[in-house]
């Protein structure tokens, strides 16, 4: 018995070599692509939890998930499905943290492993045994089967939630009078109803129905939502403007996305619901003001560089139903867009890097920043999906534009209250995160993206011709990406997490770099073999 503990068999066995929680991985679900942490997908599968080995490792399995995985005989990347995810017990103080020349990072445990190029090969390696001679593996350029999404019906995303309950339904008299009439006409619908008669012959006259009071008429005629005329228009009581019931999912549209993720935010509560869009030239608030009108139908409030949409359904609508995060630090690009035609995606591009982005000086270098390392990471699938490679950067700024008005004001505010002179304190340091894109790749993003802020888009044509040899390491459809830094990072005890893929055995894992799943069998396999035959 002593022989068997003391065997570095048992401990294989039992460990389960892992990723932290905050791992981003990119799944597939229906085709369309997400960004999403390890611990998300997990907690997210509706699927028994089975007890694998004696250290508490539990596992679902997976059903309709897939993931991108690289096929070494093809060397291309391709769909693969996911079997199954385990979580495990971790208790020890630290794991390993890997940063790539190009900016790329991941923490893992020692044992996890990566696909590394090593020797002239490509092969699996342990983290605890890479070196800095060793190369990862991140694709020049991710395909997915395309997905397009013409339309958002506005009604039909609302029509659950509780906000529908303050919904009003309008432009759609006729209609209305239609299913009054199927109910016996307006004094017998308002017995049914257990309505006023007056009240609804109010809304009749006002052309403005109460969604709640629709779902009953549709119960009695025994109607879907879907027979309401698509050109309606949909507002919230008390509140006189409407917008359009079917938003199109167009150029307009896409280019608005893109302001908001580089130059908007969300204000929410005590009756005041607004999308804002900061601003700081006249060309970038005249195509906000041009796309809105044509996507709602509304005229927005112009302030001292904001612009300012008071409306309920369309907060709502960027908070819950693309869910795109209401400021710097949340935003996300809405999963529904990862698929679409890159026709349009290329305008969600060209309004974020107009507002977050810029053109370096003599230099054919575009960049982009933000405080939000997610937002960039859903950028960066995007540019993937162009074949535009990119670096990545970390560094602190300190606050500017509005925040920076906010904390003087502060400052300001304080030292008034307190009755005492002003005295200058530094602005608080923001964690801020860069996408870098030089040379060829930024040739080709003037080529297929570009700004759509004429002065940047004038900036990055007249370095064109600064164009120099392209830094970095191809090994067939792919960029070899070499080990900088190997560090060790203290973290507190918790939970691992790994996902097992079919065929392949591989994932992409935070800014696309490619992962190899990680199981203690394949590791006890081999040491039970060697317990076995020296085992005298």
């Amino acid at each position: 018995s002593s022989v068997c503990y003391a065997h570095p068999y048992f401990h294989a066995a039992k460990r389960r070599n892992c990723l932290p929680p905050e791992t981003d991985i990119l799944i597939l679900n229906s085709g369309r692509p997400k960004i999403l942490g390890i611990k998300e997908v997990y907690d997210s599968i509706n699927a028994k939890e089975d007890l694998v080995d004696d250290y508490g490792t539990l596992e679902k399995k997976v059903n309709r998930l897939k993931t991108i995985s690289f096929n070494q005989e093809s060397n291309r990347f391709e769909e693969r499905k996911i079997k199954s995810i385990i979580k495990t017990p971790f208790s020890r103080s630290h794991l390993i943290e890997i940063r790539t020349k190009s900016g790329r990072n991941f923490l893992s445990s020692g044992e996890h492993r990566i696909i590394a190029y090593s020797n002239g090969e490509l092969k699996a390696k342990k983290v605890i045994e890479l070196t800095k001679d060793d190369k990862l593996i991140v694709p020049e350029k991710i395909d997915v089967r395309e997905k397009d999404l013409g339309e958002i019906d506005v009604l039909k995303e609302f029509w659950r939630l509780e906000l529908s309950n303050e919904m009003m339904v309008r432009d759609t008299r006729d209609f209305f009078k239609n299913l009054l009439n199927r109910l016996g006409g307006l004094k017998e619908a308002s017995k049914k109803l257990k309505i006023n008669k007056k009240t609804l012959s109010n809304y009749i006259h006002r052309d403005s129905i109460p969604l709640p009071l629709l779902k009953d008429i549709f119960r009695l005629c025994n109607e879907e939502f879907t027979s309401i005329p698509k050109n309606c228009k949909l507002g919230i009581k008390r509140d006189k403007t409407s917008i359009p019931r079917i938003i199109n999912v167009n150029k307009e549209f896409m280019r608005t996305m893109g302001y908001y993720l580089s130059e908007g935010y969300l204000r929410g509560g005590d009756r005041c619901y607004q999308t804002n869009l900061a601003f700081s030239e006249e060309e970038m608030l005249e195509d906000y003001i041009i796309n809105i009108k044509k996507i709602f139908d509304i005229d927005p409030y112009v302030g001292k560089n904001v612009l300012t949409i008071s409306n309920k359904l369309v907060y709502h609508l960027f908070k819950d139903v693309l869910c795109t995060g209401e400021n710097a630090h949340n935003k996300r690009v809405p999963t529904l867009f990862f698929a679409l035609p890159k026709e349009k995606i290329k305008e969600l591009l060209k309004a974020y890097f107009s507002g977050d982005g810029s053109v370096e000086k003599e230099r054919l270098h575009v960049t982009c920043s933000s405080v939000n390392a997610r937002l960039l990471r859903d950028i960066g699938f995007l540019l993937l999906r162009f074949g535009i490679f990119y670096r990545l950067r970390e560094g602190k700024r300190e606050a500017s534009g509005s925040v920076k008005e906010f904390y003087l004001k502060k400052r300001l505010k304080c030292s008034k209250s307190e009755n005492r002179l002003h005295i200058e304190e530094p602005l608080p340091e923001f964690k801020s995160y860069s996408i870098s894109i030089r040379s060829k790749y930024a040739r080709k993003f003037y080529d297929e993206i570009g700004f759509s802020l004429s002065r940047k888009q004038k900036a990055l044509k007249s370095v064109l011709s600064k164009e120099g040899k392209v830094r970095v390491e191809k090994f067939k459809n792919f960029i070899l990406d070499g080990v900088k830094k190997i560090n060790i990072s203290n973290i507190p005890s918790g939970h691992l997490y790994d996902i097992e893929v079919e065929e392949d055995h591989n994932f992409l894992m935070n800014d696309f770099i490619l992962s190899s799943n990680c199981d203690g069998d394949e590791d006890c396999v081999m040491l039970l073999l060697d317990g076995l035959i020296n085992f005298s």
